[in-house]
């Protein structure tokens, strides 16, 4: 992790080991399928109390929040709503996205959690089908876009603080190839970005390359219109790398959103 620039002095070591996922690479039409490991993991069994927020949030601008972490355990829970609490009176910016997982919780708890940690979100990732299943609003039967739009809009009617929403649109030509589109709401209008088809070597890691493309591009103070590009060819470029871990650079994902697809860099 260091290697990548993430500083990993704070982590906590506790009793239990690295939780892990196996998976099945799907092919033609067998879908991939992943089985977690996480009974007994260190995360999983960390009590609340040894964390130190005013330590985890000091010189802080942006929290974000994974869905998984809380499905694994009750002070996971309660931490993730307490870090989110503490970010909004020190005014730092938390984003939020679903990473709904039904292998390791169910609607129910879910739709609990997610409903309680929206009131201190301002960036949330959300699709729709957490709006169908997660969130139960009615999906208007309309274009995608429109569709889309409307929840967004009655999500930001439901939780006044927030500030973006943004999410994808797959489409599966086949386990091997997929087409895909981002979109950016400001609570008024949405930006979408060109559709990118392209095959697929691994596609674990494509939401969250997302995301972190979005999160990049807010921070960075791009228009919104480059900031939903961005993210959508960090997602795609992310589904050519095995592994979860996205490693291309900014000036990569530059030049697939103003040059496309080139010949070898020599």
């Amino acid at each position: 992790m260091n290697s990548f620039g993430v500083d990993t002095k704070d982590i906590l070591l506790g009793e239990g080991r690295l939780g892990i996922y196996f998976l099945e690479q799907g092919n033609g039409l067998r879908n991939s399928d992943v089985i977690y490991d996480r009974k007994y993991s260190a995360i999983s069994m960390a009590q609340l109390d040894e964390f130190d927020i005013n330590n985890i949030l000091k010189d802080v601008k942006l929290l974000h929040i994974s869905g998984i972490n809380p499905a694994l355990s009750k002070d996971l829970k309660e931490l993730t709503l307490q870090l989110a609490k503490e970010c909004k009176k020190r005014n730092i910016v938390v984003s939020y996205d679903s990473n709904f997982r039904a292998k390791l919780w169910n609607l129910e708890d879910a739709r609990e959690f997610m409903l309680e940690i929206l009131n201190y979100v301002d960036i949330a990732f959300l699709g729709i089908l957490d709006f169908k299943n997660i969130l139960k609003y009615e999906i208007p039967n309309d274009s995608f876009e429109n569709n889309l739009k409307v929840l967004y809009k009655q999500l930001f009617e439901n939780y006044a603080n927030l500030q973006y929403a943004a999410s994808t649109r797959r489409k599966v030509n086949s386990v091997n190839n997929n087409s895909l589109t981002g979109f950016l709401f400001d609570g008024e209008n949405i930006n979408i970005s060109k559709e990118y088809t392209f095959d697929i070597l691994d596609r674990v890691g494509g939401g969250d390359s997302y995301t972190a493309g979005i999160l990049h591009g807010l921070i960075n103070n791009m228009s919104q219109k480059e900031v939903v590009e961005f993210a959508t060819c960090a997602s795609a470029l992310k589904h050519s790398i095995s592994g979860d871990i996205n490693l291309v650079n900014e000036d990569d994902i530059k030049t697939l959103m103003i040059s496309g697809v080139e010949n070898i860099k020599r």
